[in-house]
C-alpha cells in the first residue's frame, strides 16, 4: 500500500517539475501565485526525507566520481595487460617478496608497496613506458599506481582484480625470483 502511494507521489513530483509551462506562475488554492522555486520549497518542507535521500545520493555520486577521477580510470584487464606487455610495458608487483616468489607474472619486477617511495629509482628508466602495478586483488596496486603518478610517471595502470584475475583467465605465472 505504501509503495503504491510512494509511486503515485513520485509521478506527481515528476509532473510538478516537468510541466510544459514552467515560466508561468500557477495559482494556488489560496488565490496567490507561486513560482516554481516556491513550489520546490513547499515540497521540500513537506517531504524532508525525500530531499535528504536525494542529497545523500548526490553526495555519494560526487564522492564516487572524485575517487574515480583520482584513480584516473587506470585499471586494465588481464587481456589488456597482455597487449601492453607485448608493447614493452613494465610490470611492477607490489606484493611481499614471499608472495612474489610463490608466483608472479612473467618478467615482473618485485617492489613491495611499503618500499615503493624509496624504490622508484629501480624503474626510473621506464618513466616513458607504460607501467602496470599488480597485487593480489587489485587494491594495493591502485594505491601504488597513484604513488607512481605523483612521482611523475605518465602511463601508469593497475591490474583490475590483481593476480587473482590474472590466474582466473589461466594466464601464465612463474615461481621464484
Amino acid at each position: 500500500m505504501y509503495l503504491i502511494l510512494f509511486v503515485m507521489r513520485g509521478a506527481d513530483i515528476i509532473r510538478l517539475f516537468l510541466r510544459a509551462e514552467p515560466a508561468r506562475p500557477s495559482i494556488s488554492l489560496r488565490g496567490q501565485t507561486q513560482s516554481v522555486m516556491e513550489k520546490f520549497i513547499e515540497f521540500a518542507a513537506n517531504h524532508p526525507y525525500l530531499i535528504l535521500a536525494a542529497v545523500g545520493l548526490l553526495m555519494l555520486i560526487i564522492v564516487n566520481e572524485i575517487r574515480l577521477h583520482q584513480q584516473g580510470g587506470s585499471g586494465v584487464s588481464p587481456a589488456q595487460l597482455v597487449a601492453l606487455i607485448n608493447q614493452g610495458a613494465v610490470v611492477l608487483d607490489v606484493r611481499s617478496a614471499e608472495l612474489f616468489a610463490k608466483g608472479h607474472i612473467v618478467d615482473a619486477t618485485n617492489m613491495p608497496a611499503d618500499n615503493l617511495p624509496d624504490g622508484i629509482d629501480k624503474i626510473k628508466k621506464a618513466k616513458k613506458k607504460p607501467v602496470i602495478t599488480c597485487c593480489d586483488a587489485g587494491v594495493a596496486s591502485s594505491r601504488a599506481a597513484t604513488v607512481l603518478r605523483k612521482a611523475g610517471y605518465e602511463n601508469v595502470f593497475a591490474l583490475k582484480g590483481g593476480l587473482q584475475a590474472w590466474q582466473r583467465e589461466n594466464l601464465p605465472t612463474v615461481t621464484g625470483k
